[in-house]
Formats: C-alpha cells, sequence, structure tokens
C-alpha cells in the first residue's frame, strides 16, 4: 500500500532512531514512478539528518538528473533497474514499453548523481534466438553497470509473458 511520505519518514526515523538501522530498502517495483512523492520524502528525510543508506528499485525511465541527486542526497546508495533484455525483439514480444536508449540514459544519469546501479537481465524468452542473447550481453557491457545480475525466465500462468508463450 502506498504510504504518505511523511508515514514513510517516520518508519524511517523510527527504524534508525529505535532500531539502530544503517539501511533500507524500499520495496516498490517503480519506486520513482510518482516523482512529487519521492521529492517529498527525499526532502523530508534531508530534514532529518539522519544517517541511513538505502536502495530502492525503479524504471530507468522514470528518473532525471535533478531527482538522482535529490535521492543520493537524502541517503540514496543503489538502485536496481529491470532491464531484461539488449534486443529491441524481445523488448517488443514483453512488451516493456520503454527503449534501449532510454535505459541507457537512465543509467547514465544515475552514474552522473553517484548512485550505485544493478540491472537483472534474462535469458529464456519465448522465441529468443542466439543473437538477442549476444545483443543482451552486449548492451550489459554498453551499460556496464556497477552490478549485472542475469537470470533465467520464470513463466508463470496467467501472465501476458504466458499467453504468448502458448501462442508459440
Amino acid at each position: 500500500r502506498m504510504k504518505s511520505p511523511d508515514k514513510l519518514v517516520d518508519e524511517v526515523v523510527y527504524g534508525v532512531e529505535k532500531l539502530q538501522a544503517q539501511s533500507a530498502y524500499f520495496i516498490d517495483l517503480e519506486f520513482t514512478l510518482k516523482r512529487d512523492f519521492v521529492v517529498e520524502f527525499c526532502n523530508k528525510l534531508i530534514g532529518k539528518n539522519i544517517s541511513l543508506q538505502w536502495t530502492c528499485q525503479t524504471r530507468a525511465d522514470t528518473v532525471d538528473l535533478e531527482l538522482l541527486k535529490l535521492m543520493k542526497k537524502a541517503g540514496c546508495k543503489l538502485i536496481h533497474f529491470g532491464v531484461e533484455t539488449g534486443s529491441e525483439r524481445i523488448m517488443e514480444i514483453i512488451n516493456k514499453k520503454i527503449s534501449l536508449s532510454q535505459i541507457a540514459q537512465g543509467i547514465s544519469m544515475t552514474k552522473k548523481a553517484g548512485i550505485e546501479q544493478a540491472c537483472f537481465f534474462m535469458f529464456g524468452f519465448p522465441t529468443e534466438t542466439e543473437e538477442d542473447r549476444l545483443k543482451t550481453i552486449a548492451f550489459a557491457k554498453t551499460l556496464n553497470p556497477t552490478y549485472a545480475s542475469f537470470h533465467k525466465v520464470t513463466i508463470y500462468p496467467g501472465t501476458p509473458l504466458f499467453e504468448t508463450m502458448s501462442e508459440h
């Protein structure tokens, strides 16, 4: 459930002051999707002057340099990005709705802001070829994130990917 920035900051302060938390991972696949929320949260966190390093996960097309610099100032150390593939063809098949250039730009801005990046890549998409896999590896090398993590696609019944797989 979505919390208000005030509620989230109160929980963070409690964790730091009462539980001696030094780091946090905000579990939200698209943390920066609601930019105004993140700006308010970061500004309030900065105002509390607490020492906490935190991590989040988001899409590379929902960040900008100004936001990333604010997040860094508020303690963001690492952002996880679901890149998935380096193949435009596979991007279309999985309906990712983001371009490789948007991903590259988001990762580049994250580096410029001084935040580490973890990029997740996947192999085993429906109709994926050796050429697609090589494009993913090449794209990972081009992005050169702090961390690169490669995984096998798991297809769950009832998902759009499952339906795509059933068609092939």
